[in-house]
């Protein structure tokens, strides 16, 4: 059984109060604001769900973001899930279909990750970031915090 199926029969309203509940990771802002001062384009590709992504859109200015949705009906979970991130390449597809349709180069790509769900994305980037991740993605990047501190990423691009 899936961990979602698990929140079958939970009200939309109480996922939602989780979701604004949840922290921003330490340096976020900092880092984001530092990005976009250096001309990035800051776009979050989650296996989550866009309940949490939106606000973190919001919260940290950020230009868009690609997620997953819950189904629900009459505002109840139903325990099935669908979205643009749903597969182990989704995130890889969606970076390089952003660089098509955006002209960014592979140079001037930086990607951050954490586990082998970002693993696609790091054959299109320039900039590889393994932010306190699994030992499968520290293999692939040229650049590894381990800290939870976004803020050390600033002095290394």
């Amino acid at each position: 059984i899936s961990r979602v199926a698990l929140l079958e029969g939970m009200k939309l309203k109480k996922v939602n109060e989780i979701c604004e509940s949840l922290p921003i990771m330490n340096g976020a802002e900092e880092t984001i604001k530092e990005l976009k001062n250096k001309n990035y384009k800051c776009i979050c590709f989650s296996g989550g769900f866009k309940n949490a992504t939106l606000i973190f859109v919001e919260k940290l200015k950020l230009d868009g973001e690609f997620s997953n949705i819950f189904h629900t009906k009459n505002n109840i979970l139903t325990g099935k899930v669908g979205g643009e991130m749903m597969f182990s390449d989704s995130k890889g597809n969606m970076l390089l279909a952003l660089q098509k349709l955006l002209n960014i180069p592979y140079n001037d790509t930086l990607v951050i990750g954490d586990g082998a769900n970002d693993l696609s994305m790091f054959k299109y980037a320039k900039n590889r970031v393994a932010f306190c991740s699994k030992e499968i993605l520290k293999k692939e990047a040229n650049i590894i915090i381990n800290e939870k501190d976004l803020r050390l990423l600033i002095d290394k691009i």
